[in-house]
């Protein structure tokens, strides 16, 4: 049986939305702007293929991917029914949060990753690096935290 509105505790109610509507302008920012926009995630495995058109294919069916899951988060208390589609939509996007946060956060495919020889701890100046890395690492497992306990 699906989740209703009454059935959902307010702050899973705020957080559904806010992830859900996060997705949504994420997949949009995808479909409106293949060039050069996305959010971290889309922009990371568009970096790994050497072949443009590959990467751009793969960063499209994913903003597309955003975009249902984000619908259906938004939408699910409101009808229920659509609990099944909305736990598989966001599996896939999990799954390619993992991806994306291996590839920005620890191999650097965005502004630096733990593995990149800017980031240590002995150094006062790179330890701003670390704090500024740690900061994105946290919102990024912050972001796939919600999505597995919204998957729930």
């Amino acid at each position: 049986m699906g989740k209703t509105a009454k059935s959902l505790s307010l702050g899973k109610l705020i957080l559904q939305l806010a992830i859900g509507a996060m997705l949504v302008v994420a997949g949009v920012w995808v479909l409106t702007n293949t060039k050069s926009g996305g959010d971290e995630a889309v922009k990371a495995i568009r970096k790994i293929f050497d072949d443009k058109e590959v990467g751009k294919m793969i960063g499209l069916l994913f903003g597309v991917i955003e975009l249902i899951a984000g619908a259906f988060l938004v939408l699910e208390p409101f009808v229920g029914i659509l609990h099944n589609y909305t736990s598989v939509a966001i599996l896939a996007v999990i799954v390619i949060w993992v991806i994306a946060i291996v590839l920005i956060d620890f191999y650097g495919t965005g502004s630096g990753g733990l593995f990149m020889p800017s980031i240590s701890i002995g150094d006062i100046e790179k330890t701003e690096d670390f704090l500024k890395w740690l900061y994105q690492f946290a919102g990024h497992a912050g972001i796939v935290g919600a999505l597995v306990s919204l998957r729930d």
